[in-house]
């Protein structure tokens, strides 16, 4: 049986296909297994102080029993902020600041936890890369506020 431009273009398929899943194999990050390639999330300090202001009022409203509307809409924007703010964060742990990501991973990985790191050598050597990946942060984090009328503090914007 003769192969036919079907057969082939089958083949091409398969064959592509096996390439791909090949190349998720062999990825550094994931057959390094290196634990320090990671996901920034809510719970990192470095991104909590973001809705720090929302955050607070929710608080200090369900502390001092005060009207349960004005703490449902203080706790509303909170939520809002968390929401938008979590949003930003799939985007940068998907692509928005992926070199960033895996320079500050890497240069902690190799100065700050292996054997018996000194603070100060980690300090000093990644505090370039910790810098670049504030400014990436930041930036898309801001723009995602804007997005969707809040204020740089995670506060609603006016008007």
């Amino acid at each position: 049986m003769p192969i036919t431009l079907n057969h082939a273009k089958l083949f091409c398929l398969l064959a592509v296909t096996a390439i791909c899943f090949g190349s998720f194999f062999t990825s550094q990050g994931i057959s390094m297994r290196n634990p320090t390639i990671r996901m920034l999330s809510l719970y990192d300090s470095s991104v909590h102080s973001f809705c720090k202001e929302p955050r607070n009022a929710a608080e200090s409203c369900s502390t001092n029993q005060n009207n349960n509307n004005d703490c449902g809409i203080l706790n509303n924007a909170k939520e809002k902020c968390e929401r938008v703010l979590d949003t930003a964060l799939r985007d940068i742990n998907m692509g928005g600041c992926p070199k960033q990501l895996t320079s500050m991973f890497l240069c902690f990985d190799e100065w700050c936890y292996h054997g018996q790191p000194d603070p100060m050598v980690c300090k000093r050597e990644c505090a370039g890369v910790r810098e670049n990946l504030s400014v990436c942060v930041r930036d898309t984090v801001e723009r995602y506020f804007a997005k969707n009328h809040l204020n740089e503090n995670g506060t609603a914007a006016a008007g």
